[in-house]
């Protein structure tokens, strides 16, 4: 779906739209009583993540130079490496500590996400509008 959202919307806003689904469905996780509420919610939060990623990849491979697409992409997979090997410590640990707040806890660190999005796209916007407004 992540490419055909992409061609519709634009690789920003199919970002964004990945972001949000996944910062609407984190708190849901809290209220599920029943399996078919729970796959419902987990639909969502993976739909959301299922966009994000490529579209993400996308992203920052055109935004540097054909030369470096290598470099950036190694980066991009260490951080992933990084990041998969210590969410679970992290999110285990909030679990065992708040288990009701873990998922609102996520799902803040989502919008916090959201917010540099829609601030770099801002950015991004405004060069492109007025780019003597930006100062490099």
């Amino acid at each position: 779906i992540a490419p055909w959202l992409s061609r519709k919307v634009g690789d920003f806003r199919a970002l964004g739209i990945g972001l949000i689904l996944m910062i609407i469905g984190m708190p849901l996780v809290i209220f599920v009583q029943n399996l078919v509420y729970f796959m419902v919610v987990a639909y969502v939060i993976n739909l959301g993540y299922s966009i994000c990623m490529p579209t993400f990849r996308t992203i920052i491979t055109q935004s540097v130079n054909p030369t470096r697409q290598g470099d950036i992409s190694g980066i991009d997979e260490s951080i992933f490496a990084l990041s998969a090997a210590l969410a679970p410590l992290f999110g285990g640990y909030l679990y065992a500590v708040t288990p009701d707040l873990t998922y609102l806890i996520f799902a803040l660190i989502l919008l916090a996400a959201f917010t540099g999005f829609l601030w770099y796209d801002r950015k991004i916007q405004t060069s492109i509008q007025s780019p003597h407004l930006i100062q490099k």
